[in-house]
């Protein structure tokens, strides 16, 4: 049945999820305990993937092995690099690490929250 408001259609869902929520929880259990094999081995590879991604991302530490980064800043005297006003609280990456930058000082520079930001949304 069609609704004309959308707030009778929500209501309506929200009915409908309480009245058949026992019936879809004994049904994914059902689903779960009779392909749990092939689950299993869908998250293994899925894992396998993600550690793969991370160790490539340099998961294992914020600002990789190669930098320090209170010595970092202190070779920009503790200023952002964009404002050059507001002490640096952070780090940002020349080329970005999802387009495979990569945790090392040529690609780094300190900044400030907003002027991360403004990089971002630019």
């Amino acid at each position: 049945m069609p609704y004309s408001n959308i707030e009778d259609r929500r209501a309506a869902d929200r009915r409908r999820y309480v009245e058949t929520r026992a019936e879809h929880n004994a049904a994914s259990l059902a689903y779960y305990r009779l392909h749990r094999a092939d689950l299993m081995a869908a998250m293994n590879v899925y894992d396998a993937a993600n550690r793969a991604r991370r160790a490539w991302r340099g998961a294992t530490s914020r600002f990789g092995e190669e930098v320090d980064f209170a010595t970092f800043v202190a070779v920009w005297s503790g200023r952002c690099f964009g404002c050059g006003k507001e002490p640096a609280c952070g780090v940002d990456h020349i080329v970005p690490k999802a387009r495979k930058g990569r945790n090392i000082e040529s690609n780094l520079q300190p900044a400030c929250l907003s002027c991360n930001h403004r990089k971002r949304a630019a």
